[in-house]
């Protein structure tokens, strides 16, 4: 039980990682759509638009890293393993989505 926050944080900020380097790739690419519709988290989507990229993304990071401490405070061990899965999934995500940005920002680069 101890461990299951501290798994949490780590793979939260790696989804924090992953999507600023996903978004950054998108703002670049498509500077002139809207890139915050790449976030599907509504907290760090209003913090990216009110802040810019990089201090929205600290600041959303930051207000979600006090609600997951609210819900370690109260929550049962069963919640915690589901957001364990939870936040898994979503870096599996981000990862392929990070790896098929890439592949198309180098496929275009060599038309």
């Amino acid at each position: 039980m101890n461990n299951l926050p501290i798994i949490i944080l780590v793979l939260f900020f790696l989804d924090m990682y992953l999507s600023h380097s996903y978004i950054g790739m998108y703002k670049e690419k498509y500077p002139k759509n809207d890139w915050t519709l790449a976030e599907s988290n509504p907290i760090i989507r209003f913090c990216i638009r009110k802040f810019d990229l990089d201090k929205g993304m600290f600041i959303g990071g930051m207000l979600i890293t006090f609600i997951l401490f609210v819900v370690f405070a109260i929550a049962r061990v069963e919640i915690l393993y589901m957001m364990i899965g939870m936040y898994w999934a979503v870096n599996v995500q981000h990862f392929v989505n990070n790896r098929a940005m890439k592949k198309l920002i180098t496929k275009e680069v060599k038309k």
